[in-house]
């Protein structure tokens, strides 16, 4: 009866430490809503969970960043996350990251999907113990870009650009 218990309590302690979150620029407190405009967003370890930010890049395009904390036991700045963008009606993009003591482990298992056109020479680089880099190239008819995912350990936070 008791490892029942104990069994259940854990669960449920488990279940409430990986619920998603959603969090938009309204919901940030003042300081962090001025992110949104400053060229990146945060994502802030102690919250923790899966945090989405809306934003609009310096092409004017919406685009959707999310970092999804994937389930573990560790928590604040150590672990596993997800992290994807997606330029609503062209592409989505991602990769995955592993954080121990606020430094960045590796960074591995780049995906990407193009919904609108091609994605060519995709690089995922862990430029440093605080950045990894993912670049790529989006073909759309005649028109080819050069995009990139960076993501940045400050302050015991993700701080991923907008561009």
């Amino acid at each position: 009866m008791k490892k029942l218990f104990a069994l259940l309590t854990l669960c449920v302690m488990v279940t409430g430490i990986v619920q998603p979150t959603r969090v938009s620029a309204a919901e940030l407190p003042e300081n962090e809503a001025e992110n949104l405009s400053e060229g990146y967003v945060e994502y802030d370890f102690e919250a923790g969970g899966t945090q989405n930010f809306e934003v609009t890049d310096e092409n004017g395009e919406e685009a959707e960043i999310v970092i999804e904390e994937l389930p573990g036991m560790a928590r604040v700045a150590k672990g596993t996350y997800k992290i994807s963008k997606t330029q609503k009606g062209a592409w989505t993009v991602g990769f995955y990251v592993d954080v121990s003591a606020n430094r960045i482990v590796r960074s591995y298992g780049k995906f990407y999907k193009a919904i609108k056109g091609s994605i060519y020479e995709t690089t995922l680089t862990k430029n440093s113990d605080a950045q990894a880099t993912l670049s790529f190239r989006h073909k759309y008819g005649n028109h080819m870009e050069r995009r990139s995912v960076i993501v940045k350990i400050v302050n015991k936070r993700f701080r991923i650009s907008k561009q």
